[in-house]
């Protein structure tokens, strides 16, 4: 059984007041996790897969950068290619309406979802995201993941209008998450919409009966691998777990 591992990326302010006063430290925690003791966060995923021989699909987020500058994000894309990991796009459209010149014409409220957008705007965004990850030195994306699992139909016919050939967006657990096309496609197991191969995340029951997206940071240990080795018996070919 093959099993997918991936890593959002992504910086935020804890607010959307002060956002000039407030990056400098936040990209500091959510990036090197520093303390006394040692870089955290970004360096530590790093080393510990390096360690461990394993390799990561990384979806960073990139419209943070048309705000403060890509040369912030160029920073943690060359931390993940130096480290010989995956790299591809991740979009958390609330940045949106704090990005000038406007990336969208209507962009001055926000909106948290990218499903909250139209096909012509979720094109555009992504446009846009792979425009700032080209200009931060990475080429040849092929995967996304949207922020908050919140997608529909229209983001999947924008990835592929954007030549996007496949996405980790569709989460059951998430009511936001592709509700539009839930009925008609399973939300378990990869399928394919046109040219698009869809890996939704991976689901299991946990103790209480409830159902939960294998997410390494919110799972322990043993429900992981029991979660594993349950879909290996059942003829899995292909796992995705999130951290």
């Amino acid at each position: 059984m093959n099993i997918l591992l991936t890593f959002d990326i992504e910086i935020w302010c804890n607010g959307w007041k002060s956002l000039d006063a407030d990056f400098p430290a936040a990209f500091e925690r959510y990036v090197y996790g520093r303390s006394s003791a040692g870089d955290y966060a970004l360096p530590k995923i790093l080393e510990i897969l390096n360690r461990q021989g394993l390799r990561g699909v990384f979806f960073v987020e990139p419209l943070f950068a048309a705000r403060f500058g890509v040369r912030y994000l160029a920073e943690i894309t060359k931390l993940i290619s130096d480290a010989g990991q995956e790299l591809q796009l991740h979009l958390h459209p609330e940045w949106t309406d704090e990005i000038r010149p406007r990336l969208i014409p209507e962009s001055d409220r926000k909106r948290q979802h990218l499903s909250y957008y139209t096909l012509e705007e979720q094109r555009a965004l992504i446009r846009h995201g792979l425009h700032l990850m080209s200009e931060a030195g990475v080429e040849g994306i092929n995967a996304f993941r949207a922020g908050s699992f919140a997608c529909n139909a229209d983001t999947f016919q924008a990835l592929q209008d954007n030549g996007i050939r496949f996405d980790s967006s569709i989460n059951a657990t998430y009511a936001v998450s592709a509700p539009d096309i839930q009925a008609s496609c399973p939300r378990y197991a990869p399928f394919r919409i046109d040219s698009l191969d869809l890996y939704p995340m991976s689901i299991f029951r946990d103790g209480f009966g409830n159902f939960r997206h294998a997410q390494v940071g919110a799972c322990s240990a043993h429900e992981l691998k029991q979660a594993m080795e349950d879909a290996r018996t059942k003829g899995a070919v292909l796992t995705a777990i999130q951290n």
